[in-house]
């Protein structure tokens, strides 16, 4: 009787395990669920021009990876993983970039790594293609950078220029009654794509191309190339891929030389272009992939999380926050930690960013689905702070 007793309270208290486990979502503990890491490089800008956009992808991915970890839910065979962001500052410059990768790959081993810029993200794509390294970039680049021969590179943001720009476009022409365009970039591998991208825009969306200007970073004094092209008369001035600080020192210069205009500027940092421009110099002013206010609960749960770890807030993490979600449900979906497996899911996952679903594509383009498609917020500064104006979907040139 002793022994029926014991049998059964053993399958009693195992039942129990069970009912948590479906219920509740819980793992048994066994001896094969001991956590290790996964190491995943953030090749980005903590210092220099592209500071605001490094800073607030890194601290997303950390927060995002924590999340991930405090879940419990990173398997793989029956063991239990855990991320470590390994950060390296590419300082925005192509060289240390690049020096960047070779650390991240050589010494710290990752098997994936996320890339700021188009210029060092081309410049490392030859390296991380050679030893089969999954980089994920938050760049321009156009063609020099997605392509077949770079198929563990992807695009998660932004939206390839001439796709994002024609739904823009669009949209001013239907409300704005725009006409003529002139543009103005950085003169580097990631200025050019922006420039082509705009002028490819355009011509598909019936626009005449007035101008188009390129400066060296760090430019400060943007007057000469703006009295330039406000001789033009353009109906709009575009920014593509032009860095936060030389955006508000743009916009305050273009105001000065009292162009009336449209002036689109592009990622803006809302709070330090007040800062720097001021409310009058950006009345009027649009910002395109820049939203101004938190919409959707998942915008409004991510802002919180944001500034609760770090006590003040990054708006460029609204675009950095899905990464590490579909790369770990790759990875899982797979049982693989072959970058080469998890490239091949992730061409056809569903992507959860926070401006809307989205995916990667543009394969008519590039030979390849790797350039993320997804809604891109529109913004305008009005009495003295910036008011969220719509979503825009991407366009495919057919």
């Amino acid at each position: 009787m002793k022994i029926k007793r014991k049998v059964g309270s053993v399958l009693v208290c195992f039942s129990f395990i069970w009912i948590l486990v479906f219920t509740f979502g819980l793992e048994p503990v066994t001896a094969q669920t001991t956590e290790e890491f996964i190491k995943m490089g953030s090749n980005m800008a903590f210092s220099g021009g592209g500071a605001f956009w490094g800073v607030g992808y890194t601290n997303t991915f950390k927060l995002a990876a924590k999340q991930i970890n405090d879940s419990g839910k990173f398997l793989v065979k029956g063991k239990r993983y855990k991320w470590e962001i390994v950060p390296c500052d590419s300082k925005y410059v192509t060289s240390e970039a690049v020096s960047c990768a070779n650390k991240l790959i050589y010494r710290d081993k990752v098997q994936y790594m996320t890339v700021l810029g188009g210029a060092p993200s081309i410049a490392v794509a030859p390296i991380t293609t050679k030893e089969k390294v999954l980089q994920v970039c938050w760049a321009g680049g156009g063609k020099a950078l997605t392509n077949p021969n770079h198929p563990w590179v992807f695009r998660h943001s932004p939206v390839d220029v001439p796709s994002a720009q024609m739904g823009l476009y669009e949209w001013l022409i239907k409300h704005r009654g725009i006409k003529s365009i002139a543009s103005i970039h950085p003169d580097d591998e990631t200025g050019y794509s922006a420039g082509e991208g705009c002028k490819e825009a355009a011509e598909a969306t019936g626009l005449k191309v007035l101008a188009t200007e390129y400066y060296p970073r760090k430019t400060t004094d943007f007057y000469p190339i703006l009295s330039r092209i406000i001789a033009k008369k353009p109906d709009l001035i575009d920014t593509v891929f032009c860095g936060p600080g030389e955006l508000a020192l743009i916009a305050k210069q273009l105001h000065e030389l009292k162009y009336n205009g449209i002036r689109m500027l592009y990622t803006i940092d809302p709070v330090k272009s007040i800062q720097v421009a001021g409310a009058e110099a950006l009345e009027g002013d649009y910002s395109y992939l820049t939203l101004a206010k938190m919409i959707t609960p998942e915008q409004k749960k991510f802002y919180q999380d944001y500034v609760a770890e770090y006590g003040e807030w990054n708006e460029q993490g609204l675009l950095a926050y899905d990464f590490m979600f579909t790369l770990t449900e790759c990875i899982v979906e797979g049982q693989t930690f072959d970058p080469v497996k998890v490239a091949a899911i992730m061409e056809n996952k569903e992507i959860p960013y926070l401006y809307g679903k989205g995916r990667y594509g543009n394969e008519e383009k590039f030979g390849i689905k790797r350039s993320g498609l997804y809604p891109t917020p529109l913004c305008q500064f009005r009495n003295g702070e910036w008011h969220h104006i719509t979503f825009i979907d991407p366009k495919i040139k057919r």
